[in-house]
């Protein structure tokens, strides 16, 4: 059963007894929003009965604030357009049809209010839920620049918020700002957007200047090398507690009329605009400072952020604002009259130019920019950037408003109206009392700190729910992390919102605790039977009142997350998720069991858990764990462990090539349960070179999990991984890697045999990525002429690899197909977090376009390819290159001719599942049966993921997540081919997504390697299949730029 189509959603409606088609209406979309199934048949119900307009029979219909007001609400004056509103609500109740959809319909004023049949609202909805999963609520169509043409492209939105200045303490405004910034990104994310999170600093300016007055007064190198952003800030309130009467003074002069300039001419003003002005000069020793101020406050924010779970693409700042465009915006100002000279200083008078009253300053009489030039000076240089279609400010309304609302109208009177119209000021209300009770130089880890503390004793006071959400280490910062963000998200944005750190940690309805609490506690209903999520049958177990309130509640959803998306008041989740939880605990009180053996109640509570967790992820809130999973990932006996290859072995032909990559240690346990094949479940028939039936798949896991005799014996004689950090891991790793790969070079005269050349290739963000280029000194094609590119990214997990380890592998792939290789070193783990490597791949190919002539380099011959975590980022680059090529804005367009897909890791954990429904035993995937397999067991997938600090991974994010493309990005891909290890956690998504790929009509040649494991290449010839590991890596770049021709069936080559 699906409803995932008009016509699958129709042929289960006519199941129900429902009339089909459904009723079309413009604004209706029931593939997304299921109230619209209701508004469409009430609107057609209303034309016919009352001859009614369609367009105003369908806006009359209106969604209730409340389950206890109906599910559907009719506004009986527009509807009646000026007839009697009471008589044409009676003239409805008395013709209404008699319809499996609804109950008949019960005046309330000038209401008509409409319920849902509870016979067939459970057989229409919980399927609805279940063929979504976690993309129930969300709506890609609105990040869409042209939603009847997605491969134009999604549009981009950047996000500013939290900003603080790294002079002065992390305020209660720059708490409330990262927290509801974040949500507006997340929110924007799961309606579709391309979104990019900016963390705009108070890096520059005249608080800097009085930050090195500070330094130079009372700057300690011995204290700042004990506690660097500490010691800053204790020196910086040290000077300000000295220039508040200065700044007094000058304010005094100020508001009586007077000229303040001789005030500021002197003392620590005179001393602070001196600092700043050397700052602008490049003065050596004050830059230094400032760098140094910078960076160290950049890294404390990093730590704290996370434990926000708060992540930022780009860390920018004032300071970042290139002079050449400050001067641009000067001289439009000045050409256009804009600007004027006023005492020194360059100003502009608002109300001469609009109805915005006020002076604005744009120098100050010390020549120094002010921070209205700099923001409209990085306005330019972001949608230059980004090309971005909306960018958001997430500040303070008590405090900028001002400054936004000139902000805007200096745009417009500069005739850029169409970029002033892409700006939004997203204001809220700063009044917390926070400051009063925590003191006014707070930092933002002392707030963190005393939420902690006040969750510990929370959880102390309340055993049961220490006993329901755990009380280790880990449970009390997710459960504290949440009751801050829950806090501050409760009420409406402009509202003010009481600081009640007491309150906040309680399991009081409307807390983040209680949220967690409710959550985890159906999680463990689950987690303590072997529940089978299937299909409701047409005469499915009725459920309990209370129940049958809580799936009215679910089927609000998605008009609560678009409600949300409006008007970007988290508040509407928040209180959406407090009404659920709330009424899931009255469900619980009717019936404790929870008989999950009823279907209607394992669909109905399955749904519920996901709607909360999808909820809570928008809101930025992390589930958290049940005690028995976090257990099971602690406490998981490891039988093998990473092993490093030291020695070497010069007969192999080629180095250790393979790494490593990245998933979670466990799926949580209902993943893992048996589900019931449904149609569209994933088989794959062991195939010896022969063709099957893409019909009738079916996949013998056990004959590929197997591990082989001649890996058992080697296995035995394996390292353990030694006992070191990840940096030493990292470090030790990289080193054997690269020793390994000079011998190698050495002993097969590689160095004499290919022409190498480093390229640094320019990184959105600034940095230069490291690349290299590998091309036969003797080739049979002549220097000057174009040689077809393979593109290579290594594996290893994110976190290890470098040019060096590649160099024997792309020499040899040069030298035996008469090719250019061009090795792109992307950025690791765990100084990098994820998207970045995925960013380093996207702006190598953006180089590779531009520099092709310079490298002679044929963009109509591609072939891109990689092995483990380099396997997933050839994938998410070929979707990208091929489905979404306006993104990175290629020129010329190159043609990808196939990719080249080894051990590949396709899918994040935590976005999984879908996966998991359509294998047939779940207990038998991968997953489960290489759960603990050399190279890549539990313990090692966890530090791998952990490292790349995934923030709400989301499974319509096709970079993380290439294994999850749409059919029609999938019939875009280039010949693929697939070299999978049997005994590898891997090895099902990768059989999955070759499947797929197939069944789309593209090409594949599909080659695994029966029980052996993830990186079983870097054995060398101690493994017989290493050989035809190379002939599968050389081949599958040999086959794509044969260019074959399409694909009917799936075959599967064993080795």
């Amino acid at each position: 059963m699906t409803t995932s189509t008009i016509t699958d959603l129709e042929a289960l409606l006519e199941r129900l007894e429902i009339k089909v088609p459904i009723p079309q209406f413009p604004s209706a979309n029931v593939l997304k929003r299921p109230l619209d199934i209701g508004r469409s048949y009430l609107a057609d119900i209303f034309c016919t009965l009352l001859e009614s307009d369609p367009e105003i029979a369908y806006k009359s219909i209106t969604w209730p604030n409340d389950i206890f007001s109906g599910d559907l609400a009719v506004i009986l004056p527009k509807l009646s357009q000026g007839g009697n509103p009471s008589a044409v609500g009676f003239d409805i109740i008395n013709k209404f049809p008699d319809r499996s959809l609804f109950m008949l319909p019960f005046q309330d004023g000038v209401h008509l209010r409409i319920m849902f049949n509870t016979s067939t609202l459970p057989r229409l909805i919980l399927p609805y839920i279940n063929d979504r999963l976690d993309s129930y609520g969300r709506d890609d169509s609105l990040g869409l620049r042209d939603p009847s043409s997605p491969e134009v492209g999604r549009k981009k939105l950047l996000v500013e918020f939290s900003s603080p200045n790294i002079a002065s303490e992390f305020q209660a405004r720059h708490l409330r700002s990262t927290i509801i910034g974040a949500y507006i990104a997340n929110q924007y994310e799961n309606m579709g957007w391309e979104v990019t999170r900016l963390n705009y600093l108070g890096d520059w300016g005249k608080p800097i200047g009085l930050l090195g007055v500070a330094w130079e007064k009372f700057g300690s190198e011995e204290l700042f090398q004990v506690d660097p952003a500490g010691h800053l800030h204790e020196i910086y309130q040290k000077v300000l507690e000295l220039f508040v009467p200065e700044q007094a003074a000058s304010k005094k002069v100020r508001d009586e009329g007077g000229d303040p300039a001789s005030i500021e001419s002197q003392g620590l003003f005179a001393e602070r605009n001196a600092f700043f002005k050397r700052m602008e000069e490049d003065d050596e020793q004050a830059v230094a400072l400032w760098k140094r101020a910078r960076e160290v406050n950049i890294k404390k924010y990093t730590e704290l952020y996370s434990r926000l779970n708060v992540t930022f693409d780009e860390y920018s700042g004032e300071s970042q604002v290139r002079s050449e465009t400050m001067t641009e915006v000067e001289e439009i100002l000045k050409r256009k009259g804009i600007s004027e000279e006023s005492a020194g200083s360059w100003m502009i008078d608002l109300k001469k130019h609009s109805k915005i009253s006020g002076t604005a300053i744009i120098r100050d009489r010390t020549g120094s920019s002010t921070y209205l030039l700099r923001d409209l000076a990085a306005v330019l240089e972001r949608s230059r950037k980004y090309s971005f279609d909306k960018m958001i400010y997430v500040v303070a309304a008590d405090q900028h408003t001002t400054h936004f609302s000139r902000l805007f109208k200096i745009l417009e009177l500069m005739d850029m109206s169409d970029l002033a119209s892409k700006l939004q000021h997203v204001h809220f209300s700063n009044v917390s009392k926070m400051s009063e009770k925590l003191g006014y130089d707070q930092t933002l880890d002392e707030i963190l700190d005393q939420v902690q503390k006040a969750t510990h004793d929370s959880l102390e006071r309340y055993p049961e729910m220490a006993s329901i959400l755990g009380h280790t280490e880990e449970s009390i910062s997710t459960i504290a992390t949440s009751a801050l963000v829950a806090g501050e998200l409760s009420t409406r944005r402009a509202q003010d919102h009481a600081y009640e750190v007491t309150r906040m940690t309680s399991f009081e309805p409307g807390t983040g605790p209680h949220l967690q609490y409710w959550y985890v506690r159906l999680c463990n209903v689950f987690n303590a039977h072997s529940t089978c999520i299937a299909p409701l049958s047409e005469e499915a177990d009725p459920l309990t009142d209370e129940e049958f309130s809580l799936l009215r509640l679910l089927v609000q959803f998605p008009e609560i997350t678009h409600l949300a998306y409006e008007s970007l008041e988290p508040a509407t989740i928040m209180t959406y998720l407090v009404n659920l939880a709330v009424q899931l605990s009255s469900c619980f009180d009717e019936c404790e069991n929870l008989a999950l053996g009823n279907l209607s109640h394992t669909n109905l509570y399955d749904a519920t858990r996901r709607v909360m967790e999808s909820g809570m992820k928008i809101l930025g809130i992390v589930p958290a764990r049940t005690p028995d999973e976090v257990s099971v990932s602690e406490d998981i006996v490891q039988s093998e462990k990473l092993t490093l290859i030291e020695e070497n072995h010069p007969e192999d032909g080629q180095p250790a090539i393979e790494g490593l990559s990245a998933k979670a240690e466990t799926l949580p346990s209902e993943n893992v349960q048996p589900l019931v094949e449904t149609t569209s479940s994933y088989s794959v028939q062991i195939l010896h070179e022969t063709q099957a039936s893409n019909k009738d798949l079916a996949l013998d896991e056990v004959a590929y999990g197997i591990p082989n005799e001649e890996w058992l014996r080697l296995a035995s004689t394996l390292p353990s991984t030694p006992d070191v950090s990840i940096e030493e891991l990292k470090k030790v790793t990289n080193e054997a890697r690269a020793v390994a790969a000079q011998n190698l070079m050495k002993q097969l005269d590689l160095a004499s045999k290919v022409v190498t050349q480093d390229h640094l290739i320019p990184a959105r963000d600034g940095f230069q990525i490291e690349a290299r280029t590998y091309r036969p000194l003797v080739s049979a094609t002549p220097a000057d002429e174009k040689l077809p590119v393979y593109m290579h990214f290594h594996g290893g997990g994110f976190l290890y690899g470098s040019l060096e380890s590649e160099d024997p592998l792309c020499s040899i792939v040069a030298l035996r197909l008469n090719i250019l290789v061009l090795h792109v070193n992307y950025r690791h783990t765990p100084e990098y977090r994820y998207p970045i490597a995925w960013n380093d791949t996207e702006d190598a190919m953006v180089w590779l376009c531009k520099n092709a002539p310079n490298i002679s380099a044929d963009l109509n011959r591609i072939v891109i390819g990689g092995s483990s975590a380099g396997g997933q980022l050839t994938a998410s680059l070929t979707r990208v290159v091929t489905s979404q090529p306006s993104l990175l804005q290629l020129s010329p367009r190159p043609t990808i001719l196939g990719q080249v897909l080894m051990i590949p890791s396709l899918v994040f954990a935590d976005c999984y599942e879908s996966q998991m429904r359509q294998i047939k035993n779940p207990s038998l995937c991968s997953y489960n049966q290489c759960a603990e397999a050399n190279f890549l067991d539990s313990k090692t997938r966890k530090m791998f993921n952990d490292a790349l600090k995934v923030e709400n991974p989301d499974p319509n994010d096709k970079r993380l997540n290439p294994g999850h493309l749409t059919a029609e990005e999938a019939r875009k891909m280039p010949p693929t081919t697939f070299g999978i290890a049997g005994y590898d956690p891997f090895r099902d998504e990768g059989l999955l997504f070759a499947k797929f790929l197939t069944e789309q009509g593209v090409p594949t040649d599909v080659h695994v390697f029966k029980g052996l494991p993830h990186g079983f290449r870097m054995m060398g010839n101690r493994l017989s299949a290493s050989a035809e590991w190379d002939k599968v890596l050389l081949g599958g770049i040999r086959w794509a730029l044969s260019r074959p021709t399409g694909a009917v069936e799936l075959v599967i080559k064993e080795h």
